[in-house]
């Protein structure tokens, strides 16, 4: 009974592979798969190249490097991701063309560090 309870224990705690909807009934929040996260933000860098076209090598960097590298876990709550998304959006136009595209695309990597896109289920 008591190695039961340990593994009902045990799967609560560690939800990925329940999928998104199974993780959604404990959190309690919508959430949604890396896979949709990633997609979500990457559609809001898109769009800030629409808005400020100076910075698109420095948000396609973001998009190929930073956004895989800085989510790293199965499932996310979706209003982190819009959150996220929303301070994509806000980045300011007119970064330096000039710079390195590394160096530019850290500041997309410090947007999304500090809107901290939150995993579900941990």
């Amino acid at each position: 009974m008591q190695r039961l309870l340990l593994i009902f224990i045990l799967s609560l705690t560690s939800c990925a592979w329940m999928g998104s909807d199974g993780v959604s009934l404990f959190e309690g929040e919508e959430v949604i798969s890396r896979s949709q996260a990633m997609a979500d933000l990457r559609a809001a860098m898109i769009l800030s190249i629409g808005k400020c076209p100076e910075n698109s090598n420095a948000a396609m960097y973001g998009q190929d490097y930073i956004v895989p590298g800085e989510l790293d876990s199965p499932n996310y709550l979706k209003k982190s991701i819009d959150n996220c998304v929303v301070a994509i959006l806000l980045v300011p136009c007119g970064l330096n063309p000039d710079q390195s595209a590394l160096y530019v695309a850290n500041l997309y990597r410090t947007v999304l560090r500090l809107c901290n896109p939150r995993p579900a289920g941990n």
